[in-house]
Formats: C-alpha cells, sequence, structure tokens
C-alpha cells in the first residue's frame, strides 16, 4: 500500500538549506574524488559519487544528483569542466545561505540570475584570446600528470589530426605506443590475396560496384566486365562474397592483362554491419540489392562512378574520393544522431564508432601497447582528456581568470554579486581557463541549479514499510 505526499516549496527549499549545511561537511571528499581525474568519464561514474557520499534525505539526493548530472554535462562538454561545475555550484549555494535568499526567497532573484547569466556570455565573448601552443602544452602537461611518453603520443596525435582530422584510441597487441595518420576513408574487407601484387593493388579513376549480397555467375556482370575489357579502366566489385566461377573468371583475366577487376569480400559480421552501404556512399552510387529488385545485368558501365584513388591491402581498403564529401559528412550526422540515441547502449556505439572510423578522411589512430585492462582504461581516460581540452582550446580559446573577474564585478547588483562570489571560487588557482569551460559552467551550470532551486516542490510516494520516494 502506498500513497503519495506533496511537499511545498517553502518547506521544500527550507530542507534544501539543511541539505546545503549538511553538504559543506562533504564538499572536500567530493572535491577530491573529482580533482584526481582518475575516474572513468562516464555518467554512472557521477551516479556513483552520489551514493557513495550517502544522502540522508530525498531532498539532500535530489539536489546532490542534480549537480553532479550537470557536472557530467559540462564534463563531456569541456575538458575539467565538472569539477569547476561543482565549485561553483557549491559556491552559489552557500551565497544564498550566508544571505538567506533561500530561508527568504525573492521570487525575481534567480530570474536576475538568469538575465545576468545572458550579459556576462557577452563580456566573456569580449576577453577570449585565441589557443596558443603555450595554452595548449602547459594544459596538456597538467593532464598528463607527469607522463612523458603519453603526453608526447597525445601531442603528435593533436598535431597530426589539425584541425579537420579525428583522433581514435584503440587497444594493441604490441609493447609500445603507435601513433599513425591515415588519409582517404578505409574499410575492414578481404579481397583475394592472390589478385594483390607484393600484398597491394591500386588504381587510379576506378570504377566502383557495390552489390549487397552474394555474386553468383559471371553472366550478371560480363556487360561489365565487356565494358572493362573495352575501354581498359579498372574496376572494384565490393560484395558480401563471390563464387568460385566469378573469382576464377577474373583471375584468369588479370593474368592475360585483359583487364584488371578485383573482387573485395565485406564478410558480413557485428564489425562489418552496414559497411557497404558506407562504402557506396563515398563511390556515390547506391548498393545493387535484390531486397530492392535490382538485378545486375541490368547495370550500365557508364553509370558507375569513378573514385580518385583506391588502395587494397590484405585487410583493408581504403578510397579517396573529393567528389562526395557533401554525401559522407550527411552519412556521419546521420551516425553520429544515432550513437547519441544509443548513448547507453555500449555494443552500438562500438559498431557506429567502427563505421564513423572508416568515413573520416583524415585520422589519426593510436594503438596502445598491450597491458593490464585497468592501466589501459587510464590510458584512455588521460588521452580522453587531453583531446577534448585540445578541441575546447582550439575551438574557443582562452580567457585570463582574473580580466573576466574584474569584468563581473564591474556591475553591483544581488544577483551579480552571487555570480562573481561563486565565479571567483571555482576559478581560484586558474590563470587561464578554456572559454568554452567558463561558458559551459555559466549557462549549464548557474542556469541547471537555478532550475531545481525554483522548483514548486516535490512529490513523494510513501510506501507502506515507511520509506519515502520522490
Amino acid at each position: 500500500m502506498s500513497n503519495t505526499t506533496w511537499t511545498p516549496k517553502a518547506e521544500l527549499l527550507n530542507s534544501f538549506s539543511e541539505t546545503l549545511r549538511s553538504l559543506e561537511s562533504k564538499y572536500d571528499s567530493i572535491n577530491t574524488l573529482l580533482s584526481k581525474e582518475l575516474y572513468p568519464l562516464e555518467k554512472d561514474t557521477y551516479h556513483l559519487l552520489a551514493q557513495v557520499i550517502r544522502s540522508k534525505s530525498r531532498e539532500e539526493h535530489a539536489l546532490l544528483s542534480h549537480i553532479m548530472n550537470i557536472a557530467y554535462r559540462n564534463e563531456i562538454l569541456s575538458q575539467g569542466s565538472g569539477v569547476l561545475t561543482f565549485r561553483l555550484a557549491m559556491a552559489f549555494t552557500k551565497h544564498l545561505m550566508t544571505h538567506r535568499i533561500l530561508d527568504n526567497p525573492n521570487p525575481g532573484f534567480l530570474g536576475d540570475v538568469q538575465q545576468e547569466i545572458l550579459e556576462l556570455k557577452g563580456i566573456l565573448s569580449s576577453k577570449v584570446s585565441p589557443g596558443t601552443q603555450v595554452h595548449l602544452e602547459r594544459g596538456l602537461s597538467e593532464i598528463c600528470q607527469g607522463d612523458r611518453v603519453l603526453l608526447e603520443v597525445a601531442r603528435q596525435a593533436i598535431y597530426l589530426a589539425g584541425l579537420e582530422g579525428k583522433i581514435f584510441t584503440e587497444n594493441g597487441k604490441q609493447p609500445n605506443y603507435i601513433v599513425e595518420q591515415k588519409t582517404g576513408f578505409t574499410f575492414k574487407c578481404k579481397p583475394y590475396k592472390f589478385f594483390l601484387t607484393h600484398n597491394t593493388w591500386s588504381a587510379t579513376n576506378c570504377k566502383v560496384l557495390t552489390v549487397d549480397g552474394f555474386l553468383e555467375k559471371v553472366s550478371e556482370i560480363d556487360g561489365l566486365l565487356q565494358q572493362c575489357y573495352a575501354l581498359k579502366q579498372p574496376m572494384v566489385i565490393v560484395a558480401t562474397g563471390f563464387s568460385e566461377e566469378v573469382v576464377a573468371t577474373l583471375k584468369a583475366n588479370q593474368e592475360r592483362k585483359n583487364f584488371e577487376c578485383l573482387p573485395i569480400r565485406i564478410v558480413p559480421d557485428v564489425e562489418t554491419l552496414n559497411v557497404i552501404n558506407d562504402v557506396s556512399v563515398v563511390a556515390g552510387m547506391l548498393p545493387v540489392s535484390s531486397l530492392k529488385g535490382d538485378l545486375l545485368c541490368f547495370v550500365k558501365f557508364e553509370d558507375l562512378l569513378c573514385v580518385e584513388h583506391i588502395e587494397v591491402h590484405p585487410g583493408d581498403m581504403t578510397i579517396q574520393n573529393a567528389a562526395t564529401a557533401r554525401a559522407v559528412s550527411a552519412q556521419v550526422r546521420s551516425l553520429m544522431e544515432k550513437r547519441n540515441d544509443n548513448f547507453a547502449v555500449e555494443d552500438v556505439q562500438n559498431q557506429l564508432d567502427l563505421r564513423l572510423k572508416s568515413l573520416v578522411s583524415n585520422s589519426v589512430v593510436i594503438s596502445l601497447p598491450d597491458t593490464s585492462k585497468i592501466n589501459t582504461d587510464s590510458k584512455r581516460v588521460v588521452l580522453d582528456n587531453a583531446f577534448r581540452f585540445a578541441k575546447s582550446a582550439i575551438n574557443y580559446g582562452f580567457v585570463r581568470s582574473q580580466d573576466f573577474l574584474t569584468a563581473v564585478g564591474e556591475k553591483d547588483t544581488p544577483a551579480r554579486r552571487a555570480i562573481g562570489e561563486s565565479l571567483a571560487y571555482a576559478l581560484k588557482g586558474k590563470e587561464w581557463v578554456p572559454a568554452l569551460s567558463v561558458l559551459a559552467i555559466l549557462q549549464v551550470g548557474l542556469s541547471g541549479l537555478g532550475t531545481i532551486l525554483s522548483a514548486g516542490g516535490m512529490v513523494k510516494l510513501i510506501s507502506g514499510d515507511s520509506s519515502s520516494q520522490s
């Protein structure tokens, strides 16, 4: 048997005041856990922190969990913002307690805070300085915490990737780090090795045909092969498999130097799911599929588009084709949306990451040493922090903390004083801060905190064992 009760706003705010007083004694332990940056960057970590601190009431649990969620969102947005968000939230709520704003609520105060945030965003933009190599090097050094090898790996990966490149980290089987730059769109595949001279095959202005299925008879592609022979133009056929008849025919014509037509297998498994569709996007065509009623015998050679360059190795295929850059970008955006929609499903995210890696024309792949899982995970976290810091620093620049705080203090209103004191505490000891981090703690941190502080009340579910839930 259970029923619900309603906690009115005045009682809820009083409860929040008591909660904030109790949180002061817990602040040091929370800040220590966050500032060490040894935690994996996962949402569950922030929920775990909220549980470890052992909230005594539903109000305390709701407020602390809300702050942790905001800190996580900001950390994803800009490296290091999680700690700054928590410090800002604690300082802001402490200011509200000191001035008894929650005990004697001013209906317009939180609205004034929102208005001040809008004004401070303009001030922040005027104080931003472009990120320099000195800022970048200093920030990377702090994140890597004295690990010179890891610092050099992060630095080289960032410089190789440049402004447009993407960086991927994967587990390796070698004893050292490997930083590899790749250009073109690279797809995992299984070509027949006897087609590759010296383990490689390459062609320029090459026709590409993608087949979402198994190619069984030579007669299905006879017209294409005749054109390939007549025009002496190389061609690649990508499919899930080929019959012995097809493979033998293509190999015999290659040995006789009649034409070059290479069969490429994309064997269906979890890692190559929908890869043929991605190859088709890069090649600028739709895959031939029997499910849509397509027949290979009706495909015309002149309708197949050419890619600029293609290179095939025993385990992968790299395609360079600037003509389809816009279509590839659209495909990447679509995959990113799917990735965000399936944020909690790790297997789906891993599969989408593999596809995204193939659709980046300029990428850097870091292969981590083969060590214990704990050591590998810790290195991944440090590298992730380094790359997110570099991204925000390069794209959004830095702001000198003292210059921004001075500008904040030029206006004297209750809301501005509360924000100014909170920012001074959050940025204490920071000479330069990424501008995106400051924007995140203002716009997401303070605004999100204001949302729960302006709540009109709380619904509680009272169960039969007298325990309560909100």
